[in-house]
């Protein structure tokens, strides 16, 4: 049985300087995020690329709380450091977290308790960020959330997406997780100019596969890379998942065959997300 919860790590920035700090290495409009909010954000590298997808909540005006879905919390951490210098800020991370379906939270509100953890709403349900030792108190708790983020175009990603994919790719635009207009961040300017040129060479995509696909798959035809597995929810010998894909494979098709872990398998597509 598959678990209902995802492994995951927790950054942390806390001082008078955070919002100034974040504001400069995170993609997103950080100034613009309310106390008591939460937004899609990203940490980009010098080439445009995505080193970690975050939801980032900022439980008060100093504090910010970053749920990475994808990328290394203490090698970020380690490397955000370096660009401290004077600024009053506290760098710290909170591994052995899993996150599970939580209640019906309004879109965009956290709340944050010492006993029951951190909770990002999202409408008519929420991502409940939970010590390791509470994920699994609910036995009759199902991976439909997981089923749903696939289905909303919300990517969590594997090892082997990290360091290789464009905000463009994962749809960042789509989910306020990159702002053209706030000024420098790592990756800023090459974002913008493929933003500003319609450029992108890959989309994002769910897809339905006719065998189990595991995430970081590449999936190949011909021996070709043609894109990468990201996130799944397998049912019955079956697996929905979150893809990356180059437009160059698709063309005019809605399905096909290919090759995921060696093995043929038929994918039909659902559904695209736009730059």
């Amino acid at each position: 049985m598959q678990s209902s919860s995802i492994p995951a790590s927790l950054l942390s920035l806390d001082g008078p300087d955070a919002a100034a700090f974040a504001q400069a290495q995170f993609s997103s409009d950080v100034a613009a995020l309310a106390p008591g909010q939460w937004q899609w954000s990203a940490w980009l590298d010098a080439k445009g690329r995505c080193r970690a997808f975050l939801q980032l909540a900022r439980p008060d005006t100093d504090s910010f709380t970053a749920l990475l879905r994808g990328g290394d919390a203490m090698a970020m951490a380690q490397d955000l450091k370096r660009f401290v210098f004077r600024a009053k800020v506290r760098i710290a991370v909170t591994s052995n977290i899993e996150v599970i379906d939580g209640p019906a939270l309004p879109d965009g509100s956290i709340t944050v308790d010492e006993e029951t953890g951190i909770m990002l709403g999202a409408g008519l349900r929420s991502w409940h960020i939970v010590d390791t030792a509470r994920a699994h108190v609910d036995e009759h708790a199902t991976r439909d959330w997981i089923e749903q983020d696939i289905n909303a175009g919300f990517a969590w990603l594997p090892d082997a997406a990290i360091g290789e994919l464009l905000p463009q790719s994962l749809s960042f635009e789509r989910l306020g997780a990159v702002s053209f207009n706030k000024g420098c961040f790592p990756g800023q300017e090459i974002v913008a100019r493929m933003h500003y040129r319609g450029a992108g060479k890959q989309h994002m995509h769910s897809v339905r596969f006719d065998t189990i696909a595991s995430s970081g798959a590449t999936l190949r035809r011909n021996d070709t890379s043609v894109g990468m597995v990201l996130n799944t929810h397998v049912v019955e010998g079956a697996t929905k998942a979150l893809v990356i894909l180059n437009d160059s494979f698709l063309g005019d098709e809605r399905s096909g065959m290919l090759d995921v872990q060696d093995i043929q398998a038929n994918l039909a597509l659902l559904h695209t997300w736009p730059h």
